[in-house]
């Protein structure tokens, strides 16, 4: 039994610190998704955060995640798993960015540029 507690409060901080991460990566503040997800303040996400909340329900995970634009899978990650995770999505989406600025004409060719 004190196992399967040591379990979930392993499991408990992974969430916690991937929420955190996340957020950071957005670039929004604790007050801002609050906000996204029609809070009144920033209490709730800060207790979760410093761990303050013995956990989350079910029921949280759906609207934290729409807020911050991510798959509920993300909050459940790993941490090496999540960095090479979210540095393999960054990469693809930073290709798709380039290749769509190319389409659009936006990126001269080398020879265009002399």
């Amino acid at each position: 039994m004190a196992t399967l507690a040591r379990e979930k409060q392993k499991l408990i901080n992974q969430v916690r610190k991937n929420l955190t991460y996340l957020r950071e990566q957005a670039g929004i503040s604790q007050r801002e998704l609050a906000r996204r997800m029609g809070l009144s303040g920033p209490g709730w996400i800060n207790d979760i955060e410093r761990g303050r909340r013995p956990g989350m329900n079910v029921g949280s995970i759906a609207p934290i995640c729409k807020a911050l634009g991510v798959n509920p899978a993300m909050l459940f990650i790993p941490f090496t798993l999540r960095v090479m995770f979210h540095n393999e999505l960054t990469t693809e989406r930073y290709r798709k960015e380039c290749q769509t600025k190319r389409d659009l004409g936006y990126e001269k060719t080398a020879k265009e540029n002399r």
